[in-house]
C-alpha cells in the first residue's frame, strides 16, 4: 500500500526544506544533508543514516517501492508530479528523487568506532585524504574505495564534506556506505594507526615532489608486498602530501608514468593504489553478494565532524 502524501503546490510548508536547497543551509541550520536520483536515494534507505523525509515523483515512489518499506511508518515519503519537485527544488538533475537525512554528531579529532573496528580485522585497508578540496574528486574517492572493498576513508580537515549534494552524487552514495573519520592531526592519527594496529602506511606521492626529491619507490608490487593492514594517504590536488604526513609514513610509492605527465588527478591516482592492493586479495575484487556483504553496512553511522 503507498504511504505517498501527496504535494500539489510548491509553497507547501511540509516539503520547505527542499525549497531552493543549498548544501549550506541545511548544513548549518537544521544540520541535515540531501540526496539526490532513484539510485542514491536507494543506497539511503539501506545505510545507517537516519532519514527525515523524500520528495519523489510518482514514478520515482514506484520504482522504490520496496526499499521505502524499510523506513519507520512515520518518515514522511512526499510524492509530487515531476515538474512540481524542479519547481520545489529550484534544479532538474535529480531525476525525481531527493531526500533529507540527518547528518551524524561526533565528538571533533576523532576517529570512528566503524574505522577502529577495521582495523582489528585480520585484514585491512584505509584511504587517508590529506586537503582534498574538490567535490568531484572527493565523490571518487569514495566511489573507488566501495569498488575495491577499502574498509574505510579518513579525511583531514582541510577536506571538503564528503556529504555535499555533488561528493554524494558523484561517489553514487557509496559516501553512504564506506565508513568515514575526520582528524584534526593526520600525521599524529597515522602515527597511531601503526603503533596500536600495526598498520603500514604508504604515502602516494611523485618523485618530483620537494620533499620526496627521487625516494618514492614504483606503486608495482604493493599488493604483493600485501601488508594485514595498510594505509594508504593521498594527497591536495594542488601540492599533494606535506613534509609532516610524509614523514609519517613507513614508505612513499608512486605510480610510473611517462615523463611528460608528470601526475594524475588524486580521485584517480586513489583509484589506480585501491586497484593495486585489492588484486592481491580475490575477496576484495567479488561483488557484495559473493563476500557475503549486506546493501547496508552494519554498525553506527560514520561519523563526520563538521561542526
Amino acid at each position: 500500500m503507498s504511504r505517498a502524501i501527496p504535494i500539489e503546490s510548491l509553497d507547501d510548508p511540509r516539503v520547505a526544506g527542499y525549497r531552493n536547497i543549498r548544501d549550506r543551509d541545511l548544513r548549518g541550520r537544521d544540520r541535515l544533508f540531501v540526496v539526490e536520483s532513484a539510485k542514491v536515494v536507494e543506497r539511503l534507505l539501506f545505510s545507517p543514516f537516519a532519514v527525515v523525509s523524500l520528495l519523489l515523483a510518482p514514478e520515482r515512489e514506484r520504482q522504490l517501492a520496496a526499499a521505502l518499506d524499510r523506513l519507520p511508518a512515520e518518515t514522511p515519503v512526499y510524492v509530487a508530479e515531476t515538474g512540481v519537485v524542479h519547481a520545489i527544488s529550484g534544479y532538474h538533475v535529480h531525476g525525481g528523487a531527493l531526500a533529507l537525512a540527518k547528518r551524524p554528531r561526533s565528538k571533533a579529532l576523532r576517529t570512528n568506532d566503524a574505522l577502529e573496528a577495521a582495523m582489528q580485522r585480520p585484514r585491512a585497508t584505509l584511504l587517508a585524504c590529506a586537503g582534498v578540496t574538490h567535490m568531484d574528486n572527493m565523490g571518487g574517492i569514495f566511489r573507488a574505495a566501495a569498488g575495491f572493498g577499502a574498509d574505510g576513508v579518513l579525511l583531514d580537515r582541510r577536506c571538503c564534506d564528503p556529504l555535499l549534494r555533488k561528493a554524494v552524487r558523484v561517489a553514487m552514495g557509496h559516501v553512504l556506505t564506506v565508513p568515514f573519520a575526520v582528524t584534526g592531526d593526520l600525521p599524529e592519527t597515522l602515527r597511531r594507526l601503526r603503533s596500536v594496529h600495526g598498520a603500514v602506511v604508504v604515502a602516494l606521492e611523485t618523485n618530483e615532489h620537494p620533499h620526496v626529491a627521487g625516494r618514492a619507490m614504483p606503486l608495482t608490487g604493493l599488493g604483493t608486498a600485501n601488508p594485514e593492514r595498510l594505509v594508504l594517504v593521498v594527497g591536495s590536488e594542488g601540492h599533494g602530501l606535506d613534509a609532516e604526513v610524509l614523514r609519517a609514513a613507513d614508505e612513499i610509492r608512486e605510480i610510473p608514468m611517462r615523463r611528460e605527465v608528470p601526475s594524475l588527478n588524486v580521485a584517480m591516482a586513489a583509484t589506480i593504489a585501491l586497484y593495486e592492493r585489492a588484486r592481491s586479495a580475490d575477496t576484495c575484487l567479488a561483488s557484495p553478494a559473493d563476500r557475503g556483504v549486506m546493501p547496508a553496512p552494519p554498525g553506527p553511522p560514520p561519523a563526520p565532524c563538521w561542526d
